[in-house]
């Protein structure tokens, strides 16, 4: 268990090289963190993206924006300069998230794109900390060129701070869109309505997003309206739900429609605050658990319904209910950014993805800090006539929507994270292997060789369980032997998704190799035609990149996760069933279909 291996390579192995993506988006060196503004130019048929970006360092710190264009959201060209930088008085310290329209300060489309971002002149800033009012700023630019140069306003900043009369832990991340189920609710029209929301939370009280609404004549002009939510300190539904913490950051909105159902409002939050849960036992070994940040932040989904406004004034008015939410990644995934995209006609994420599972010393030695994750398509999900959850309550499962038919079964819905599908563009130059129809019984396994070895690669897999296999896994082989490896594992028993990293053969034995756990269900459905109970497939797709592992379990559970590993190419993989039971050899795993693609944009 967790392989302590000495730096052999760092001699033959370039450090700032080692663990760098190929096909992920990055800064050309330093600090980064947070997407901003990702957006879709419809005149230049041209993606934008944004994000928080330290040119003068590795740590955070002298926060501007970079910035990286894209034809297909595949291939990438990032500026080597800031973006959008530090000049003002109102943003000396700082220019922090924020967000694009299409529209210039008119409400008018005439080629400008126009820029909301938080402008900071104070520091510290943070959640735990008293609060300095006018440290956070909303300011605007806008450009005339396409977003080659931007120009900051002479009105800026056009909000001096949060609402006076709340006790804010924060108040920034500005994020600007249409939201017709608002709109509706204030009785304006659904179509050219703009609201917008700062991230923060009330002390004491509640995480939560302030609610502005636009004047489309003048877009520096925003009225509040009242406060998204009141969840509660530390709210926490269940293990499917997360904990909502104490303050809120990147919040964004999205209303998910389709498939002729009603539509889903959903508010995308990065939360902070976490309450550390007490572990049932002690690890054997300190890097097998995850550093202080990581522990205190998670990336949250939550759905709910409008409330009327009371009449008349209403200073303190809660605009959203809370009904049901998940996790959106239960791995180093945070501060989510979303765009609409008009070529799939869906909203589109991006996250980043931190080091915190780095020590310092390995960090600063590499040169370069974060990434950001591949982009993802928000939908929903929907399961009819669900009858039951392999080894867990129906009901206990609080990140779904849970209709009960006149049959007794269950209609299911839920939220669907997707991998973007122009990431089969990355498929161009690879290599393909497969297995087709595979059973594993106990104790058996299957092994799929990587040949060449590779560092970038794609893996679908397909599977069906009987109720005898307890677990099904599947092993990423680091090493030529598969002594070294990556375990990813379904654990019905505990409806369990797990990334074991703890034979992964780190460099240095402070690199955190703690494990990724989500909770996950396979349901059963009841075919009427048939007149058969089915339990759906487990699906597995993930993608590598050098350091970064994304994975989506059927389309509902997403983790991120960093796999330092002492050598520089994947293997193989092999595939495993069990059961829980002794010298049963009876447990069955149909294996429909493995699809491995590797070299993915030609490694």
């Amino acid at each position: 268990m967790g392989e302590y291996c000495p730096d052999e390579i760092s001699g033959s192995v370039d450090a700032f090289r080692r663990w760098r993506p190929r096909y992920h988006v990055q800064a050309r060196r330093g600090w980064m963190n947070d997407p901003c503004a990702p957006f879709y130019d419809s005149r230049t048929k041209l993606y934008h993206l944004g994000f928080q970006w330290n040119s003068n360092g590795n740590d955070w710190g002298d926060i501007a924006w970079g910035h990286a264009i894209s034809k297909d959201l595949v291939s990438w060209s990032v500026s080597p300069d800031t973006w959008l930088a530090p000049d003002k008085q109102y943003d000396l310290l700082g220019v922090f998230t924020g967000c694009m329209t299409d529209l210039n300060l008119k409400g008018e489309r005439n080629g400008t794109l126009t820029c909301f971002y938080t402008s900071v002149n104070h520091l510290p800033i943070s959640w735990d900390l008293a609060y300095t009012y006018g440290s956070e700023t909303l300011s605007v630019a806008t450009s005339q060129d396409a977003g080659k140069t931007w120009q900051k306003q002479d009105c800026n900043p056009i909000l001096p701070g949060p609402p006076t009369q709340y006790e804010v832990t924060a108040w920034r991340d500005p994020f600007v869109s249409q939201w017709p189920s608002l709109a509706k609710l204030f009785g304006l029209p659904n179509k050219t309505t703009l609201f917008g929301i700062l991230s923060g939370g009330i002390r004491n009280r509640t995480p939560t997003s302030f609610v502005y609404a636009l004047d489309l004549q003048d877009l520096t002009k925003w009225t509040f309206q009242g406060i998204l939510a009141d969840v509660g300190l530390n709210t926490h539904q269940s293990r499917w739900s997360g904990d909502m913490g104490q303050n809120w950051e990147v919040s964004n909105f999205v209303t998910i429609t389709g498939n002729g159902q009603k539509p889903m409002d959903v508010l995308i939050m990065s939360s902070q605050g976490l309450k550390v849960p007490t572990p049932d036992q002690k690890p054997t070994r300190s890097n097998l658990t995850h550093s202080a940040t990581r522990q205190s932040r998670i990336q949250l989904w939550m759905s709910g319904t409008f409330q009327a406004p009371r009449s008349g004034a209403d200073k303190d008015r809660v605009l959203m209910s809370h009904e049901l939410g998940g996790i959106l990644d239960h791995g180093c995934y945070y501060a989510a950014n979303s765009f609409w995209d008009p070529t799939i006609e869906k909203t589109v994420l991006f996250g980043w993805s931190a080091e915190d599972d780095l020590p310092d010393r390995l960090r600063h030695m590499q040169g370069w800090s974060g990434m950001v994750t591949l982009p993802r398509v928000l939908g929903f999900q929907t399961l009819r006539n669900v009858t039951e959850a392999r080894n867990v309550p129906l009901l206990q499962i609080t990140s779904f929507e849970t209709t009960q038919e006149p049959d007794g079964t269950y209609d299911m819905r839920t939220l669907s994270i997707a991998p973007h599908p122009n990431l089969e563009l990355l498929r161009a130059r690879s290599r393909k292997q497969h297995l087709i129809d595979v059973r594993l019984m106990t104790g058996d396994s299957k092994i799929l060789p990587l040949s060449p070895p590779s560092s970038q690669w794609e893996m679908e897999c397909k599977v069906s369980l009987d109720q005898r296999c307890s677990k099904f896994e599947v092993r990423i082989a680091h090493s030529e032997d598969s002594s070294h490896y990556t375990s990813l594992f379904y654990k019905a028993t505990g409806s369990t998704f797990v990334i074991d990293r703890s034979h992964v053969p780190t460099v240095d034995d402070s690199v955190i190799i703690a494990p990724e756990t989500a909770p996950f269900a396979l349901f059963t459905q009841f075919n009427a035609s048939e007149q058969t109970f089915e339990e759906e497939t487990l699906k597995i797709r993930a993608f590598f990149d050098q350091s970064i592992l994304e994975v989506f379990v059927n389309e509902r559970v997403v983790i991120t996760t960093r796999i330092y590993s002492r050598f520089e190419t994947c293997t193989g993989f092999t595939f495993m069933a069990s059961s829980d039971e002794e010298n049963n050899d009876e447990a069955v795993a149909d294996v429909h279909q493995v699809t491995v693609r590797s070299g993915l944009l030609g490694d």
